[in-house]
């Protein structure tokens, strides 16, 4: 059953290998070859846009070629309705956990005037800053928001639930509760296909909702108060010491520049005296130092405090190519993208709406930090395993 909705495979698979292809081939190719390129570090862009590439060919190669033949397998029936209602319900008693013992709410704060400067401090300490037991937190808000509740949300809409307004309001108070800016694109990425799919003008319906999701995250900036900041800094654009002006260039610069200049600088720090070009053979990740025995190495974080200086909790959003290639090279870079590209065919091979919305999700999770976190602290593998051995009634 896929509700009111029906799913052609061919063109959707058309359309998610066009997307994968010119959203990474514009971000990680074209701008760091033609807007970061200097005869000092030639080698740095040539590198990204020669990852970018082969993860194209890559993905496409597992997208398109069915390596294993399918066999028939038994799944778990189980009521969709009520595994809706268990995932909300962990949902808001780990939200309840968090804000309880967060001390101030930032968007409290930012309500009654705060500084930058506090604001900054009291998401810190939302959930990164956390010390002992409620370390845990982070791992299973993050476990349950970056897969399942989405899912369940566009599966609540999908079925036109009594209970989807209730998920959706749940899932944006809490969004907004501790100002992260990019947060709510968690449930906007989804609903935004979902919708597009049940459009019959997508025309228009792409401008209304694209100008509401850009009023949104124009007004999460304006709330943390980045435009708040007295520097005056005369950097170019592509650097991460550029300061916008105004609240809607700090949202260009944060959509375009941001994520561009922080693989850039991530390869360069990488080949730097820092590292030497050494592969790090999975040392990056927490889960994969401790099985193989390896001296674990935040790259992420020694990256944050190469452009910002000390910092306890600051880590930079990494492009997931990247942390492929730190550690095992163009191996991994293809090998990784090969993971990939076979995820988005079987959530597309489902014929569920609900589960082909999470892939734009799981893209733009790769477009800020690596696989091996998002399979496994993310929970993309469980959903994975979900979609591949369970069936709703």
């Amino acid at each position: 059953m896929l509700g009111t909705l029906e799913v052609n495979i061919k063109k959707t698979k058309r359309s998610f290998a066009i997307g994968y292809s010119a959203v990474f081939l514009i971000f990680y190719c074209i701008i760091p070859l033609f807007f970061m390129g200097n005869p000092a570090n030639d080698k740095i862009a040539g590198t990204l846009a020669g990852i970018t590439i082969l993860s194209i060919l890559g993905f496409l190669t597992s997208f398109y070629i069915n390596f294993f033949p399918e066999v028939k397998r038994k799944y778990l029936v189980i009521n969709g309705d009520i595994f809706s209602r268990y995932v909300f319900l962990f949902y808001i008693i780990v939200v309840l956990l968090i804000v309880v013992t967060a001390g101030e709410l930032p968007i409290l704060a930012s309500l009654r005037g705060a500084s930058q400067e506090d604001l900054f401090g009291l998401r810190e300490g939302f959930l990164k800053d956390r010390k002992g037991f409620e370390i845990i937190f982070s791992y299973l808000i993050t476990l349950i928001d970056s897969t399942f509740f989405p899912f369940v949300i566009i599966r609540a809409f999908l079925y036109k639930n009594k209970n989807r307004y209730i998920y959706l309001i749940a899932f944006i108070l809490y969004s907004i509760s501790f100002l992260e800016k990019a947060y709510f694109l968690k449930i906007a990425i989804p609903l935004f296909l979902f919708f597009y799919y049940k459009s019959k003008n997508k025309k228009t319906y792409l401008l209304i909702s694209g100008g509401a999701i850009i009023a949104i995250i124009i007004l999460m900036f304006t709330l943390s108060k980045f435009d708040a900041i007295e520097v005056i800094r005369d950097e170019p654009f592509f650097s991460i010491y550029h300061i916008p002006s105004t609240v809607s260039e700090a949202v260009i610069w944060r959509i375009v520049a941001v994520p561009v200049i922080t693989a850039y600088q991530g390869l360069d720090l990488f080949f730097s005296n820092s590292f030497n070009g050494e592969y790090l053979y999975g040392a990056t990740s927490s889960l994969l130092s401790s099985l193989f025995g390896l001296e674990r190495i935040n790259f992420e974080r020694v990256l944050y405090q190469s452009q910002f200086g000390g910092s306890e909790t600051g880590n930079a959003n990494q492009f997931y190519l990247i942390e492929a290639f730190i550690n095992y090279g163009y191996i991994g870079v293809f090998v990784f993208s090969l993971i990939v590209g076979k995820m988005a065919k079987d959530f597309i091979n489902t014929k569920n709406i609900a589960v082909i919305c999470i892939i734009p999700l799981l893209f733009y999770s790769l477009f800020n930090s690596g696989l091996i976190g998002n399979l496994f602290s993310n929970g993309y593998i469980l959903f994975y395993l979900m979609i591949k051995f369970v069936k709703f009634k």
